[in-house]
């Protein structure tokens, strides 16, 4: 039996009650559908031996956007995220009963997952970053309170902390406070270990139903690592979610987050204080509310509109009426004939197995989570749901790939890149590896427009852009040709800071019809496939440092793209020349180099003008230029907007307009190089500009501004 809920998260508390009546009644009369199958439960923090298997996944922030330059870490392996957030281990051994994927970056607290692999394929994993701002300061002699808005908090004892070599510190104390809503419908998403298994104090193994987690990160202002002194606990005040009130226990254990193990480890206990926990600590990670309890599994399968098994997604399960707690990856695109999902479940807990509709968030707001009501179960039980269908009812697109000689299709990336009449779409990127040549791929949200990357074994990227069709209908797409391959050239670079290779830097190439990712190696060298004879704008980006090129990609192998400084500091020779007014050809430049002085330029895309703003530091020239459109080409007169250059003597300014809106002068715009956020605009200008609106001069002038946005 399962509901589809349509409504906001409020409205769907209020039915729970009613479902699991009816749940209970629909098991009592189809025992032979979900009989309870004793199981002789192993503990999985009791690694088994190890097993092969292909990881992939993607790292997204907290709004769902894909993370790019990303450490990912799996059982001794290291990749790299590239500009799409997406990674792949090809082959990973691991644990067959429990694997640990760890993903960081600097400005996020880590994330940490467990997984099951899958033998000898493919097993996928979506990893979400949250941000690590500071949000308090305090004096670490004096210590003090860092309280949040919904009342938790932690509290510092005053001469109470250490450096990470265990001195004595004494200066600013930056702390990072964030509280995870065990009742959100993105918990499951966020929450460190993803799988909630815990060791208690007796190394017994217990899967956690939370009550609230805050996680706290202490730093010194230099961002260097900070620590509770032995002998001197921190107070930890952790708010309950207002829908688990009712059942939350007077006392409860407290657990903090092992990293390294990515489990949750049982150390002292909290007390319920009216609509809080409050309990102390001695060092400071991941703290955990926690009600250690058995563990069941449910089991089921994920189904299109026709029955059959999809290939992508995920299944999320309620720990009670108004939280998720846990969730599982349906991944199906490796062949292996293992359909069923399985997801670990609190004991003697009702609860709800939920499916998103395809691409969705999974909140629940905007709706259409497939919502089955399972009863409480025995430890060691293992229940099954049956097939649930996503809904709206998923569609579906086929097609083949007409293939270059020795060429083979290495993988597929799905993005919405618009929503249509669906709400509450995610972001992310879902690939599919290694598809077969003639493939029908499913779920997708129907009525959509979805953007299909397809890389082959070449490494070149092709992009086709579909719309889906109604909900359980199939898009034809037809041969998809990828046989222009053979006209790629290969665009090879390195990226550094300084002298510094930088390993991890993320590289996107465009061009028209198609675009290309890349990472950049140990040493910073990375390549990639482009286009022959083809305008090429490429960006790359690590951490916080971006440089952006525009090239123009010749016949032949290979395409040098020299060393990208992404440290160099950006120097901007922009000048005008006067001639009236007292002037004859007189040159006035205006250089600006890093933070003296301002070039830069933007494009408002709502009012389609690109706008030029240059300054000097000595505050004595500068320059202001507006046009239509973006991109490279000739401005006329009739597209150009207002332009201003002034000269400052003695703090006089004398300002030269040219304005054709109101007849004040006319002049033109040359753009010859225009790169994305991040890169530059450049081009020349030239017309009839005057001053008090009665003087005339001409002026002719050049700018090259760095791109803002």
């Amino acid at each position: 039996m399962m509901y589809t809920l349509q409504t906001s998260l409020p409205a769907r508390l209020l039915t729970f009650a009613w479902l699991l009546m009816l749940s209970f009644v629909a098991c009592q009369n189809d025992d032979t559908d979900n009989p309870d199958k004793p199981l002789e439960q192993e503990d999985p923090l009791k690694p088994r031996p190890a097993i092969s298997t292909r990881l992939s996944g993607t790292v997204v922030d907290e709004s769902g956007e894909p993370l790019a330059g990303v450490t990912v870490r799996a059982h001794g392996q290291t990749v790299v995220t590239g500009a799409d957030g997406a990674f792949l281990f090809s082959e990973v051994g691991m644990p067959a009963n429990r694997g640990v994927v760890a993903a960081e970056k600097d400005g996020y607290y880590p994330a940490i997952r467990g997984v099951v692999p899958v033998k000898d394929n493919s097993t996928h994993v979506r990893l979400v970053l949250m941000s690590d701002a500071a949000t308090h300061s305090l004096d670490a002699a004096a210590g003090g309170d860092a309280v949040l808005a919904n009342g938790s908090g932690v509290t510092l004892p005053p001469q109470g902390i250490v450096t990470a070599d265990g001195q004595a510190y004494s200066g600013t104390v930056n702390l990072s406070v964030r509280y995870l809503d065990s009742s959100s419908p993105g918990f499951a998403r966020v929450v460190p270990g993803g799988d909630m298994l815990a060791r208690r104090a007796d190394e017994s193994t217990a899967l956690l139903y939370s009550y609230g987690i805050l996680r706290v990160l202490l730093t010194t202002s230099a961002g260097e690592p900070l620590q509770l002194a032995p002998g001197k606990p921190a107070t930890l005040t952790v708010t309950i979610p207002e829908s688990q009130r009712a059942t939350a226990p007077a006392s409860i254990p407290l657990w903090y987050f092992d990293e390294d193990a990515g489990v949750w480890v049982e150390d002292g206990s909290a007390v319920k204080t009216g609509d809080k926990y409050i309990g102390t600590v001695h060092h400071f990670t991941d703290w955990n509310c926690d009600d250690p309890k058995d563990r069941a599994t449910v089991i089921g399968e994920v189904v299109d509109c026709s029955g059959n098994p999809i290939q992508m997604g995920e299944v999320l399960a309620g720990q009670s009426s108004s939280d998720i707690g846990n969730y599982v990856t349906v991944d199906n695109t490796g062949g292996s004939g293992q359909t069923e999902f399985a997801i670990t479940v609190p004991a003697e807990t009702p609860l709800f197995v939920m499916v998103p509709k395809p691409f969705g968030l999974g909140t629940g707001e905007g709706g259409d989570l497939v919502m089955v009501p399972v009863p409480p179960l025995s430890p060691g039980q293992v229940y099954n749901v049956g097939k649930i269908q996503p809904h709206p009812c998923p569609s579906s697109a086929s097609g083949s790939f007409k293939l270059a000689p020795g060429e083979r299709v290495t993988s597929v990336a799905f993005r919405v890149t618009d929503a249509g009449p669906n709400e509450g779409l995610g972001n992310g990127v879902q690939r599919i590896f290694n598809p077969p040549t003639a493939f029908s791929f499913t779920p997708f949200p129907p009525e959509a427009t979805l953007s299909m990357a397809i890389t082959t074994s070449s490494g070149a990227v092709f992009t086709k852009v579909f719309e889906t069709p109604a909900a359980g209908q199939n898009a034809d797409l037809g041969e998809i040709d990828l046989t222009d391959a053979a006209g790629l050239v290969t665009a090879h670079g390195v990226a550094s800071c300084g002298d510094t290779p930088l390993n991890g830097a993320a590289i996107r190439a465009s061009w028209q019809g198609g675009n290309a990712t890349a990472t950049s190696n140990s040493v910073g060298v990375f390549s990639f496939s482009v286009p022959a004879n083809t305008p090429v704008v490429m960006s790359v980006t690590h951490e916080e440092h971006m440089e952006t090129r525009s090239f123009q990609s010749t016949a032949g192998d290979t395409y040098a793209l020299g060393v990208v400084d992404l440290c160099a500091p950006k120097v901007f020779e922009n000048d005008f020349t006067l001639n009236g007014d007292g002037f004859v050809n007189v040159l006035h430049t205006i250089p600006v180099q890093g933070d003296e002085g301002v070039a830069l330029g933007f494009y408002s895309e709502n009012e389609d003008i690109t706008s030029i703003v240059v300054q000097n530091a000595a505050n004595t020239l500068s320059m202001t230029l507006e046009f239509e459109n973006f991109g490279v080409g000739q401005r006329p007169a009739s597209v150009v907007r207002q332009a201003v250059v002034g000269r400052n003597v003695d703090d006089q300014w004398t300002f030269y307009v040219s304005d054709p809106a109101t007849e004040t002068g006319s002049y033109t715009v040359n753009v010859t190089k225009y790169d994305g956020p991040g890169g530059r605009i450049e081009g020349t200008f030239e017309g009839t500009f005057y001053r008090d609106d009665t003087v005339p001069v001409t002026v002719h002038g050049n700018f090259r501004v760095h791109r803002a946005f």
